[in-house]
């Protein structure tokens, strides 16, 4: 291969790294601030806002999960911007599980319109449905991208030198 193409390939592979890093930088930090927005409405839920027999200690640990996820993805993505080898790994992992979670909850949202339809429910529905399904779809498809791009020869190129 000559120097030109080299150089083409690692240019190109610099771009997706950053893309890529940066992309991953603002999941973290939405995950990080809707965990810890959701660990602060159980802490200061009271009573009134509580309905009976909510799992409160379920959704506190769903939401410490979320915050922690989100932490571990801006270490992460912070890392892959500086070139460290470890961390693609770890955000191609993150990248299948959220397109797995995006493609199942699709799969889901898809069968519950499916149902309303055949129920005749009208109304605010359809409009959340519809744009619920494109929200997961293209989630789920720029997750899926993410973790095919992760996985380029030219991807870990970069991030071994």
């Amino acid at each position: 291969m000559s120097d030109a193409a080299t150089q083409e390939g690692s240019e190109e592979g610099t771009e997706l790294v950053r893309t890529i890093g940066w992309f991953w930088v603002a999941i973290g930090v939405l995950l990080c601030i809707g965990g810890a927005m959701a660990l602060l409405a159980t802490v200061f839920a009271s009573d009134y806002i509580r309905p009976s027999g909510f799992p409160l200690t379920w959704f506190a640990l769903y939401s410490g999960g979320q915050f922690a996820a989100g932490a571990v993805t801006l270490v992460a993505a912070g890392n892959l911007l500086r070139h460290q080898a470890w961390a693609r790994p770890v955000l191609e992992i993150f990248s299948w599980l959220f397109a797995f979670i995006c493609g199942a909850s699709g799969i889901w949202l898809l069968c519950r319109g499916v149902l309303a339809f055949l129920s005749a429910v009208e109304g605010i529905f359809s409009f959340a449905f519809i744009f619920n399904l494109l929200l997961a779809g293209g989630f789920g498809a720029r997750f899926f991208v993410s973790a095919r791009r992760l996985r380029r020869d030219d991807v870990r190129a970069v991030l071994t030198n």
